[in-house]
């Protein structure tokens, strides 16, 4: 790559895998589903979310995760299926 260019590769070997559950009443702070993966003291969560969602539901995003003393970065992204790739983002 050119000092002039700006971009990334990204190469992986490994396959990516994930559950999706449904889980109901997810932001009510009694529900410890969002913290089932990594630790929970003196924790940090990065929260990705389109704009539609931070709009109905960032503040008990944020309630949740402040009545858990963890740290969470919360980002927005537009909705719209042209916004869901890196040129959308950059």
């Amino acid at each position: 790559m050119n000092t002039a260019s700006t971009g990334w590769h990204v190469s992986c070997q490994r396959s990516v895998e994930y559950d999706i559950l449904r889980c109901p009443n997810l932001l009510d702070p009694g529900n410890d589903a969002l913290l089932s993966i990594g630790k929970c003291e003196h924790a940090r969560r990065f929260v990705v979310v389109d704009t539609n969602v931070k709009r109905l539901y960032g503040a008990r995003i944020r309630q949740y995760f402040d009545a858990h003393n963890i740290e969470a970065r919360i980002v927005s992204f537009p909705g719209q299926e042209e916004s869901k790739s890196v040129d959308g983002f950059l």
